[in-house]
């Protein structure tokens, strides 16, 4: 009998023992999942909008195989659409970042049109052909792309997407504080650039989209 009691003890101590490793590792784990990665704010610009200004398109950042980039989008209460970026990653994760990633473009759903409301958010990158940090001057571009459709940003907005996507801007009627009404197809014809120097959305060398505005 004696016997048969130190089995059953034993058992039960050793059930006991495994039953806790069970729950420290589960501990671990959420533990890790919470605490075991890093959130680095990142860059992003804006490509446009799309859904008749019902989404945003923008470029998030460049990455590593380990990065994750998320952005986000508030409608704040002044008027303004908010736009964060992050780069989130897990410890110890170091060497898989080197194989890099390009920026892919994110759809930001908004709950009304954008209509004209300026697009802000830390960490935005203007257009920059020198900027290898990005969004550079798409200036190689293939000859046939579309323009993006920037209808419904405000003109500075729109001038800037259309930059990054290689395009010049003309303003034919209203003001560079206004919001995009029309626009249309490039005036000059997608020709493969042999430019020597870095293109600008304002020194002619991009085909211009021409665009109205209000204002």
């Amino acid at each position: 009998m004696r016997a048969r009691r130190d089995r059953s003890r034993r058992r039960a101590v050793a059930a006991a023992f495994w039953c806790a490793c069970l729950i420290a590792a589960v501990v671990f784990v959420l533990h890790e999942g919470r605490e075991g990665e890093v959130r680095t704010p990142a860059g992003w610009s804006l490509e446009g909008v799309a859904d008749g200004g019902h989404t945003l398109l923008a470029r998030g950042p460049d990455h590593g195989s380990c990065e994750e980039p998320q952005l986000r989008v508030r409608e704040l209460r002044d008027g303004r659409i908010l736009v964060t970026a992050e780069l989130v990653s897990p410890l110890g994760t170091y060497a898989c970042n080197a194989m890099g990633h390009a920026g892919q473009t994110v759809r930001l759903p908004l709950g009304r049109p954008v209509a004209g409301r300026p697009v802000v958010g830390t960490g935005r990158r203007l257009p920059d052909p020198r900027d290898f940090q990005g969004p550079q001057v798409r200036s190689r571009a293939d000859p046939g792309s579309p323009p993006p459709d920037v209808v419904g940003l405000r003109f500075r907005d729109a001038r800037h997407a259309l930059c990054v996507a290689g395009f010049g801007t003309r303003l034919t009627t209203g003001s560079e504080d206004g919001t995009v009404t029309t626009q249309g197809a490039p005036a000059l014809p997608r020709r493969r650039p042999r430019w020597t120097t870095f293109p600008r959305c304002r020194t002619g060398k991009l085909p211009p989209v021409v665009v109205t505005a209000t204002g």
